[in-house]
């Protein structure tokens, strides 16, 4: 009775406790839900339309008729000849010296015009210029070209109110170059605000900006470039923001001078915010990006972090902040460590879009030319030891170094006294309060510490011999120093800032290299395989492996069952533990089901000390968390089934009729149907993926056919899975900027972000902003997909309507959903959506009780196969919201078949190849996208219909593998890129028409139909749940592997090269027919083959012929299918 007792009284326990975690944590999304409802409720940039004007206002800036235009004037690109042999030389040496074109700047005036670039509403408002205090601007230069320093101190004598500059100090850090010394006192004599004070030594810029700071008389310092140029009205909205404000820092906008030609570029800075990532490396996000919205765009806007050269700020506050830290050297990080302390003291930091500063874009940093020595990683790790708390380890793996080392970056007592008296408070609140976009720093396997292999002794560890650069095993000496290494935020293997890059030039071989971070080549980033204790390179795909008993690290093919290639992390960050950071919810970037997963995992270790019967109750609650994630993944397929169809932009009363005759006895899983919701009415393809209401008359049919569709389908065993878009809506269309007609007679204005019939207004939708860097996820996620609106899916509002549509679909009996767009949208907004869905309908005893919708996400990027590279990392962020569709497969394939890449390539597809695990994976050879994709040859990326014989090798390859859920598109023919579906006289889609061998009348070409993709569906049926196994190739593009004891296929995707070999098949002995060239999957009357057959010895071997230039190149057999 008592243990009983106890039972039931710990369950109890363990139920509340479950059902009170989730509750706060639902809470806490709702509560943050209705904040940024509040935060955006009917905010909107329309009524700031007026106030945009053109950004060049020449017309008011005429010159007289008979003067010669000035190079350079306006803002204009200077002309030069760099056709002329000594032109060039000058702008050469020019970018060498300066890091920008002295040459072109010579051409130029030193008082060189500039229009009035600020907005209207911006040079309306009445600042009370004359109760603004004045201030003292420093510049510091160090060999500065002559013009451009000049030009700098001109534009703020002529464009600024005499009363407001209280003096300007140049500060001479010490340049050798002549120019720049009696001469430069002569100049600036006659000008009795401006000083010049010079360093007796070189400080460095860092040090240098303090020397001047102490030297200013103001109360308010501001701090420029020495490559400037002011616009009008640039100081006096700075001066305003500190007036309001004595804490806060207040940063011009900053435009951009091209640095070769010298035109101003007003287009990019009021898009942007400063900010950076985890080696505070400083960089420009989208504004859109950013969580805090405005409804005025043209108001100061906070901003986490500053480019560091250009801000006001007050003489005390500074002072109280330490200034800089004086122990930085030369240049850098000094603007990321006063944006964190000025946050973390009390104070905050905004950018100004009414204040207009022009700055050179440099080439390169002359400043660092001379350094000698990572004054970048010193700088950080100092910053890091005084005011990132237990986030500084993070930047110390990201260096590759156990710890804070003053015998290297210097002591920072000083800079922690400063920290305490300003009374500061912690890293977590400004990342919270200030940074909630910064990213997760967590990432899969990280560790540090010294390295092991389980072949070799324990007393051996991976060693970096600094001296020669060179990588061995050695005695472990425990000293950290050339035996210590990090897997960290980046994915590198990092020692003391000296990374393992994988050579693509030596062979597949290894080298350690100066970390670079290049995420483009992908050469140093790795992956730790936890269950394996493999170290895999993310760029080649092969695996870390010692030889010679260590004496060598080299690259091999990767084998989980090797030895010598698991290695044994060191102690100090074990397999079973992660960084000990621990990250606000509204901080990381990973989604709400991660967030359920740790709560699950926290009860869990909770439990295990309460009772002998933690077993039992471990086991439940795991159970009960992965029920919440794990449903999506089911297809709901009846049994056998296993290959979905896209029947693109097919009528309804078609798909119905494919479902019952053809797709329903040929064995097919499920129909992808094209988005059924109300669309733009037009002709193009792409105006199906034009949202303008959730209407259910489409350019398929109507409702009722489309009801009866999907009835018809579930009959024949043919789930359903309908394409959705929800991240956006429609665009204005080409050349209109008012009304569009939808598919169901619904009337919308896209320029006003009008759409009265979803309902969505202005206010649902995020600020308008491009992406111009897709590899930052707030830009990717926030801003506009191609000009399309993107709804703000964090608002309650907005997500309530999508779930009611999504909703509606499935008490159709749909199945589940495609996701298009999904790599748009966050993750924890998807997440809160899918929770929100009804399950699966029980009506007609389709689907058992409680049955989750299918869910599959595409996250491909524009099909640009650039992007898919950079954001693969990012499909780990999706993976545990539904099954992933991505273009890898379809370009992968498309290079083997188009002869880029040997078929052998696919070897190890797979998770070895940087694919996602086969059971969420969704893959095809090709879409209705990628089919219009082409090259700047005009040559397409993948394998189509435009050339059938390695389309079919490619088909038939997808369906013999075991790895991924394939699709097949069934598409028509079309002669330009955005030609819609055929239609009939009337302008409707026209019907879906046979011949009489079953194949569909052009201009359908129905990919399913054909005889090949019938057989394979057959085959990948009868060999599903069978490993693939024995593949042979010869190196090149002749392949051949066993599905188990069941199947076996060969392909021959060489030009001219018969495939003529003796294969082993796994088959036991005796004669099979040959698949592929059978009449169907049934012997004939006789009993006997009605193609070719093989005859299979006792070993399982069979000589295999295959000509080249059959136009279906390959061989299926079956273990069932035998005469």
């Amino acid at each position: 009775m008592v243990r009983k007792r106890n039972l039931s009284r710990l369950f109890t326990v363990c139920v509340y406790l479950t059902v009170f975690g989730i509750s706060c944590f639902l809470y806490k999304i709702y509560l943050i839900n209705k904040w940024m409802d509040m935060e955006l409720l009917g905010k909107s940039l329309d009524k700031f339309q007026g106030h945009r004007e053109s950004s060049v206002r020449a017309s008011m800036l005429k010159l007289p008729s008979n003067r010669i235009v000035p190079p350079g004037d306006l803002g204009r690109p200077v002309v030069m000849n760099l056709k002329d042999n000594a032109t060039r030389k000058m702008v050469k040496k020019g970018l060498v010296t300066y890091g920008y074109n002295s040459y072109a700047s010579d051409l130029m005036s030193i008082r060189r015009r500039l229009p009035d670039i600020r907005a209207s509403w911006c040079r309306e408002q009445n600042l009370a210029v004359s109760h603004l205090p004045p201030t003292s601007i420093v510049i510091v230069f160090y060999n500065e070209a002559w013009s451009v320093l000049l030009r700098t101190v001109h534009s703020i004598l002529d464009r600024t109110p005499d009363h407001l500059v209280h003096e300007i100090l140049l500060v001479d850090d010490c340049s050798t170059a002549a120019h720049l010394k009696t001469r430069l006192d002569d100049y600036f004599e006659r000008f009795p605000k401006v000083h010049i004070i010079r360093a007796p030594k070189r400080l460095g810029l860092i040090v240098a900006k303090i020397f001047g700071a102490k030297a200013t008389t103001a109360g308010v310092i501001t701090f420029l470039d020495a490559h400037v140029e002011c616009t009008v009205g640039w100081l006096e909205p700075l001066l305003t923001v500190i007036a309001n404000s004595s804490s806060t820092i207040a940063i011009p906008t900053i435009d951009q001078i091209d640095g070769t030609t010298m035109q101003l570029n007003t287009d990019f800075a009021p898009r942007v915010v400063g900010a950076y990532q985890w080696d505070l490396n400083f960089g420009w996000w989208g504004r859109g990006a950013m969580k805090k919205r405005y409804p005025n765009p043209y108001v100061p806007f906070d901003t986490p972090a500053m480019a560091g050269g250009l801000f006001a700020i007050e003489r005390t506050f500074f002072e109280r902040l330490g200034w800089y830290d004086k122990g930085f050297e030369i240049y850098g990080i000094e603007n990321i460590e006063l944006s964190i302390k000025s946050w973390m003291c009390g104070g905050r930091m905004v950018i100004v879009p009414c204040s207009r500063v022009a700055h050179i874009l440099k080439h390169g940093h002359p400043y660092l030319l001379t350094a000698g020595k990572d004054v970048i990683m010193k700088n950080s790790l100092r910053l890091a030891e005084v005011w990132m708390d237990e986030y500084k380890q993070v930047l110390f793996d990201v260096y590759g170094v156990p710890r804070y080392l003053p015998q290297y970056f210097g002591k920072v007592d000083d800079q922690k006294a400063v920290r305490t008296r300003a009374g500061c408070g912690s890293f977590r609140e400004y990342v919270l309060n200030a940074f909630p976009e910064m990213m997760n720093p967590l990432v899969p396997g990280a560790f540090r510490g010294e390295i092991r292999n389980a072949a070799l002794a324990k007393t051996h560890c991976l060693t970096h011999h600094w001296a020669n650069n060179s990588l061995t095993m050695a005695v472990c000496d425990g000293k950290e120093e050339q035996q210590y290494w990090t897997h960290n935020f980046y994915r590198e293997l990092n020692n003391y800032s000296s990374c393992l890059e994988a050579s693509v030039s030596q062979g597949n071989g290894l080298m350690v290299r100066r970390c670079h971070r290049n995420g483009k080549t992908g050469t140093q980033r790795w992956q730790y395989m936890v269950e394996s204790g493999q170290i895999r390179s993310e760029k080649l795909g092969h695996c870390l492996s010692v030889r010679e008993e260590g004496k060598v690290i080299a690259m091999e093919r990767c084998q989980s069952s090797e030895s010598r290639q698991k290695w044994l992390r060191g102690d100090d960050l074990p397999v079973d533990i992660e960084l000990v950071v621990s990250l606000p919810m509204t901080f990381t970037s990973s989604h709400n089901i991660k967030a359920t997963f740790d709560y699950c995992f926290n009860v869990n270790l909770f439990l295990v000390g309460l009772s002998s019967i933690r077993t039992v109750m471990l086991v439940t609650l795991a159970l009960f968390c992965f029920s919440l994630v794990a449903a999506q993944f089911d297809t709901h397929f009846n049994t056998g089934r296993h290959t979905i169809v896209q029947l693109f932009e097919w009528r309804y009363e078609d798909i119905e009729r494919e479902c019952r005759t053809y797709l329903g006895p040929n064995g097919f899983g499920a129909v992808q149907l094209s988005p059924v919701n109300e669309v733009r009415d037009g002709v193009s393809w792409e105006d199906r993926y034009e949202p303008v209401s959730y209407k259910l008359t489409g350019r398929s049919g109507n409702e009722s056919a489309l009801r009866s569709a999907i009835e018809a389908c579930n009959k024949a065993g043919v789930r359903v899975i309908v394409e959705v878009v929800f991240n956006h809506m429609a665009r204005p269309e080409s050349g209109s900027s008012t009304q569009t007609r939808g598919t169901a007679g619904s009337i919308v204005n896209p320029a006003a972000r009008d759409y009265p019939d979803a309902p969505y207004s202005a206010a649902d939708f995020n600020d308008p902003c491009r992406i111009v860097n897709p590899s930052d996820p707030h830009e990717l996620r926030n801003c506009w997909k191609e000009d399309r609106p993107d709804l703000n899916l964090s608002l309650a509002r907005v997500r309530e309507r999508i779930v009611g549509f999504l909703n509606r679909l499935l008490s159709f009996g749909v199945a589940g959903f495609f996701v298009d767009s999904a790599l748009f949208m966050w993750p924890h907004d998807l997440h809160a959506l899918f929770t929100k869905l009804h399950n699966l309908t029980t009506i007609g005893d389709v689907f058992p009780p409680g049955s989750r919708p299918f869910i599959c996400l595409d996250l491909s990027y524009h099909g640009l196969t650039e992007a898919e590279e950079s954001l693969r990392t990012r499909w780990n962020d999706y993976s545990d919201l539904g099954v992933i569709a991505q273009d890898r497969f379809a370009y992968d394939i498309g290079d083997v078949l188009l002869k880029r890449k040997p078929f052998h390539y696919f070897v190890n597809l797979g998770t070895r190849l940087g694919y996602v695990p086969r059971e969420k994976a969704l893959i095809y050879v090709n879409n209705p996208q990628l089919q219009r994709l082409t090259d700047a040859d005009g040559d397409l990326w993948v394998v189509s219909v435009r050339n059938r014989r390695p389309y079919q090798i490619g088909l038939a390859f997808m369906l013999a593998h075991r790895y991924g859920m394939p699709r097949i598109t069934s598409s028509y023919e079309f002669s330009n890129a955005s030609q819609g579906p055929p239609t009939d006289g009337q302008g409707k889609i026209a019907p879906v028409q046979l011949d009489q061998t079953g194949c569909c009348r052009p201009p359908w070409i129905c990919e399913h139909r054909w005889p090949v993709v019938r057989k394979m569906v057959y085959f990948r049926h009868v060999t599903n749940g069978t490993g693939v196994r024995a593949w042979v190739d010869n190196g090149q593009n002749q392949i051949g592997f066993c599905r188990d004891r069941v199947g076996f296929v060969a392909f021959n995707a060489e030009i001219s090269l018969t495939l003529k070999a003796k294969l082993y098949t796994c088959l036991t002995g005796g004669v099979y027919c040959e698949l592929i060239s059978s009449a169907d999957d049934m012997l004939n009357a006789n009993g006997n083959c009605s193609g070719g057959s093989v005859q299979v010895d006792a070993d399982g071997h069979a000589e295999i012929f295959i000509n080249s230039r059959l136009e279906e190149p390959f061989i299926a057999l079956l273990q069932t299918f035998q005469p």
